[in-house]
């Protein structure tokens, strides 16, 4: 009997912890689509050719910030390295002559 008991107690458990889990899946999923969003934002930012993204025109502070981080060198700028010379390919050692 004590078994029984048990089994519908661990059921009784497994059934209330069902719409739990519902609540913290759809949190879950809106914190989820939020991220791609931003995502999706940011690529179409970076794709060459594509249009650009509308955003708010700025106030008069706004203007001179942003034409002074437009002049800024971006990080990708500051860690790029010049690309090596290549080398001169060797040419094979001929075979003396006898």
């Amino acid at each position: 009997m004590d078994d029984v008991v048990g089994f519908l107690v661990l059921l009784g458990l497994a059934l209330l912890a069902m719409p739990v889990l519902l609540v913290v899946a759809l949190v879950s999923l809106s914190s989820l689509k939020r991220r791609v969003a931003v995502l999706e934002d940011a690529l179409a930012r970076l794709q060459p050719g594509a249009t650009p993204v509308v955003a708010p025109a700025p106030g008069p502070a706004g203007a001179a910030a942003d034409e002074e981080q437009a002049q800024a060198p971006t990080l990708a700028e500051l860690v790029r390295t010049p690309a090596p010379a290549a080398a001169p390919r060797p040419q094979p050692a001929a075979a003396p002559a006898c």
